[in-house]
């Protein structure tokens, strides 16, 4: 546990030293991490059996999802699904871009900390609204060692991208665990 909460904690940037910008909050994380979200935005989020999953999102989530928000999703134990988690990262990078209306920007790998990272950003039919295509940004990070693979994904319609994407560059520097918090 102590393991990857210190992989967590170094390839995720500190919000702990960070200034709450004006019209946004904290959002507390389980295990310790903590997000930036707009104020009147909602938040659904915890544990799954492989995992974890958080949502953030400007419209309140029914069944049929949101329009526009955030999601950080964590698989652990990624290996037993037979594959290492830099194969599952680019599988489902290729499969997102493959599935994109057009690419607008595939960054290269590069580390961040211990973790490896890939990033796609892309249009892609909305599912809301024909009419707006959806703009999407997909980070990919993985850890072949720590068998595991985080996937956070931003996205909103293509109408509403350029207050969207002020509101991205704010959330995107989650915590997602407290090392201190690490129990051996």
């Amino acid at each position: 546990m102590l393991r990857l909460a210190l992989i967590l904690f170094a390839a995720i940037a500190a919000l702990h030293a960070q200034e709450i910008p004006e019209g946004f909050r904290v959002q507390k994380l389980p295990m310790g991490g903590k997000a930036l979200m707009p104020k009147d935005w909602h938040y659904e989020g915890g544990g799954l059996d492989n995992g974890f999953m958080y949502v953030f999102s400007k419209e309140e989530m029914t069944g049929e999802g949101y329009e526009t928000g955030f999601r950080i999703q964590g698989f652990f134990k990624v290996s037993e699904a037979g594959f290492k988690p830099s194969e599952a990262a680019a599988q489902n990078l290729e499969k997102f871009k493959s599935n994109a209306k057009s690419v607008i920007k595939v960054c290269d790998e590069y580390d961040q900390g211990p973790f490896r990272v890939r990033c796609l950003e892309a249009i892609q039919p909305n599912p809301h609204n024909a009419a707006d295509d959806y703009h999407v940004i997909y980070s990919f990070f993985w850890n072949d060692d720590a068998d595991m693979v985080v996937v956070s994904m931003f996205g909103a319609p293509e109408s509403t991208w350029p207050e969207a994407e002020l509101i991205y560059k704010e959330m995107q520097g989650f915590v997602l665990f407290d090392p201190s918090k690490a129990k051996e």
